[in-house]
């Protein structure tokens, strides 16, 4: 539709019937659509639809017979905005305690592998927003320029958009598995599954976390571990201990990246 212009102007009737449609609660709810769903959906409008800017790309859109797809009209963004806040109320309940500890460094807001149009630091935003609305006990955390950890400020009327400014801001330091278990451990903070999120750090000291791992399932409870690289297309080696099923890696962004986490919260696999 974007491609014949019938999503640019304001007087469109196509674009007021997709309006119609995206601003109903009720089809939404019936619809059951995922926050993933949509915040893909608004990576590619906001991007155009434009492919990965590869090489190939780059030579395509300097034919002269390359024509750009036009640009939708502000209003079907910003209803999009709007129907992923709601959405946010869909999410499938899955009460549990989770740690996250985000990289924020720089980085943080590179492409995500599978959606390059998407900042990693918004998929990391909307997972950890999904989890909340989902019934999850969320504690934030990251790990600063000092190399001491550090929680992160996290509110239940924070959007996408408002967390993911405020990660961006903060000073952070390289990821380091073993470190937030080994705070978690003695700080006796108890969770049901942790969560490291970065962009596509793997530098990670692996024998050391799963360690550190243990040591936690042996004095403080059991827990799971996910791994996650969001502009990352694999890991090599993996961050997860092959051995252990309670460890696994999740790489790049896809509509099904939240229902994953919970799926394994849940021992549904």
């Amino acid at each position: 539709m974007s491609k014949r212009g019938f999503l640019s102007s304001d007087t469109s009737p196509v674009l007021m019937k997709v309006l119609q449609s995206i601003r109903d609660p009720l089809a939404l709810a019936a619809s059951k659509l995922q926050p993933a769903d949509i915040l893909t959906v608004i990576a590619q409008t906001e991007a155009c639809w434009e492919h990965p800017p590869t090489p190939a790309h780059r030579t395509k859109t300097q034919s002269p017979a390359y024509v750009k797809i036009p640009s939708p009209h502000h209003s079907l963004v910003t209803g999009l905005h709007k129907m992923l806040v709601s959405s946010l109320s869909h999410v499938p309940k899955v009460p549990c305690s989770v740690l996250v500890c985000v990289d924020c460094r720089p980085t943080i807001v590179k492409g995500c592998w599978g959606l390059w149009s998407l900042k990693a630091v918004k998929a990391m935003s909307l997972n950890i927003l999904a989890l909340m609305k989902g019934g999850a006990d969320v504690t934030l955390t990251t790990i600063g320029e000092d190399k001491l950890m550090q929680q992160v400020q996290l509110n239940t009327t924070d959007t996408v958009d408002s967390l993911a400014s405020r990660l961006e801001k903060v000073k952070g330091g390289v990821m380091d598995p073993a470190l937030l278990m080994s705070w978690a451990r003695e700080g006796s903070k108890k969770a049901d599954l942790v969560i490291c999120m970065t962009d596509s750090h793997s530098e990670v000291e692996r024998e050391e976390l799963w360690t550190e791992l243990e040591l936690y399932r042996n004095t403080v409870c059991h827990v799971k571990f996910i791994y996650c690289a969001l502009s990352s297309r694999s890991l090599f080696p993996s961050v997860a201990n092959k051995s252990d099923p309670f460890m696994i890696d999740i790489c790049g962004f896809g509509p099904d990246s939240t229902r994953i986490i919970q799926a394994f919260a849940k021992d549904c696999f």
